[in-house]
């Protein structure tokens, strides 16, 4: 019985011995869906469908796993040895005690003691360059690397940047060996997936995956030092990563992993490869990276407390300083102005304002941006080297005093009338042995310790007089003479 308003479907024979019938619908010649219909139905009782023209291999190698064979050879395991001399009367790291025992029982035996740790690094240039954590390496009296295939080789140490947590070391091989492609730091995509591929407690290339968490973050470690600009990634990161890439999905290195923050779950933080590729310039040129400067010192963004309760912050660093003749009075900079970004990136303390300064190398131009009163100011400034020289302008012009080198550390050789370090009670003959947190007794030594005081807003000093140390501080403003 049919049912109304349904045509019968038109019934097509089967060719081939006992023929058949199938159902079709005609569209004027030989319908195409019927040769599917009829491969279908033709195959053999549990017979197994057409092989298809991609192997298993081919499925299962996606983006991650070509990312990986990209740049598994580049990345090494670095062993380090160091040799720790235990003083045998203590001291409980007071630098003052320390160099008083130094100095009268040099002679005195002390223990010696090995330790051993293990990181990560990656080739970056085939002439056997190797970019790793600086406290992977800093203090080793020996330097192992064995590459992908299992080759070791006996490493030196070619420079090193605490401040940013870097170190270059070099291999020599016979061959030019495998170096990484890097990658675009400066514009990260939250969520876009990144690979870690690192020693994690010793378990050699050993690769994990995750997404870019945040971008330009500051942390502390546990030692009280901050670092800027770091990639936050939730890839894991765990002791012995130190020093490996972190890839973007094409392979190439975006950052450089560390494993400085403990305390974090599920948390990895990788050093920018566009901050990592400026340090290893300097390192492999110079041996050291060189400190630049545009000439003036900041302070942080004013505080709720400062601009009343529930109010929000005014916004802009305040410009403390400006060395006269320096690149920033040159380019119209002046005291007051309140700085609010560095090269198109907003700045929100005055030490990742210096760091962003610092990515740049000598000679290059900086764009600042700045309002004065009610006006927005778009300045270029050409940065130049923080030299020891220029150090020993800064001391006299800004604190009021000169220094010279002396074999207790660095005396202080005049002070001036009026001056914040007369203020203060200075007096030639005075030791200073740290300057901005580190301990000082050479030129250059001094000028790291100021530059990174002016990166810090102030100059915290360690200073010895007879047989008494004193912490003091003086202030970056300009004070009345």
């Amino acid at each position: 019985m049919r049912r109304r308003g349904i045509p019968p479907l038109p019934l097509l024979p089967m060719g081939g011995e006992g023929g058949g019938l199938l159902p079709t619908i005609k569209t004027g010649g030989f319908p195409a869906a019927v040769l599917f219909t009829l491969t279908i139905f033709a195959l053999p009782a549990g017979a197994a469908p057409p092989a298809l023209s991609l192997t298993d291999d081919d499925l299962r190698r996606d983006a991650v796993v070509r990312a990986v064979e990209k740049a598994r050879p580049t990345v090494v395991n670095v062993n380090t040895e160091e040799e720790v001399a235990v003083s045998p009367f203590g001291g409980g790291g007071d630098p003052i005690f320390e160099r008083y025992f130094r100095d009268f029982f040099e002679a005195a035996p002390r223990r010696r003691v090995a330790s051993r740790s293990l990181g990560s690094g990656v080739i970056v240039d085939p002439r056997g360059y190797i970019l790793t954590n600086e406290h992977v390496v800093a203090r080793a009296s020996r330097i192992s690397v064995t590459l992908a295939d299992e080759r070791t080789f006996q490493a030196k140490l070619v420079g090193t940047d605490p401040d940013h947590d870097l170190a270059v070391i070099k291999v020599d091989a016979k061959e030019p060996l495998p170096a990484v492609e890097t990658g675009d730091s400066d514009h990260l995509l939250i969520g876009e997936k990144v690979i870690a591929i690192g020693n994690p407690f010793g378990l050699s290339h050993t690769v994990t995956t995750g997404v870019v968490s945040a971008t330009r973050r500051s942390i502390r470690t546990g030692q009280g030092r901050l670092y800027y600009d770091f990639v936050q990634t939730d890839a894991a990161i765990n002791p012995g990563n130190s020093g490996g890439p972190l890839l973007d999905i094409t392979g190439r290195m975006i950052g450089v992993n560390t494993a400085v923050y403990s305390e974090g779950m599920g948390i990895g933080f990788a050093i920018p490869a566009a901050v990592a590729r400026r340090v290893v310039e300097d390192l492999v040129r110079y041996g050291q990276v060189q400190a630049v400067w545009v000439g003036l010192a900041v302070g942080d963004a004013r505080s709720d407390q400062e601009t009343g309760a529930g109010q929000r912050p005014r916004g802009g660093l305040p410009v403390l300083r400006v060395a006269e003749g320096s690149p920033a009075a040159r380019a119209g900079l002046a005291e007051g102005d309140l700085i609010f970004a560095v090269g198109g990136a907003e700045v929100r303390s005055a030490g990742e304002f210096h760091h962003r300064v610092g990515r740049h190398g000598v000679g290059e131009t900086v764009a600042i941006t700045v309002r004065r009163g009610k006006t927005a100011l778009d300045l270029s400034v050409r940065t130049e080297q923080f030299s020891a020289k220029v150090a020993g302008t800064i001391a006299w012009e800004w604190l009021g005093l000169s220094v010279k080198s002396s074999r207790a550390g660095m005396a202080v050789s005049k002070v001036r009338n009026g001056g914040p370090a007369a203020q203060i009670g200075l007096e030639p003959g005075d030791l200073i042995l740290q300057v901005g947190g580190e301990e000082i007794s050479t030129d250059d030594e001094f000028a790291r310790g100021v530059m990174l005081a002016i990166q810090r807003g102030a100059f915290p000093m360690l200073v010895q007089r007879g047989r008494r140390g004193y912490f003091i501080t003086l202030p970056l403003r300009r004070t009345a003479t």
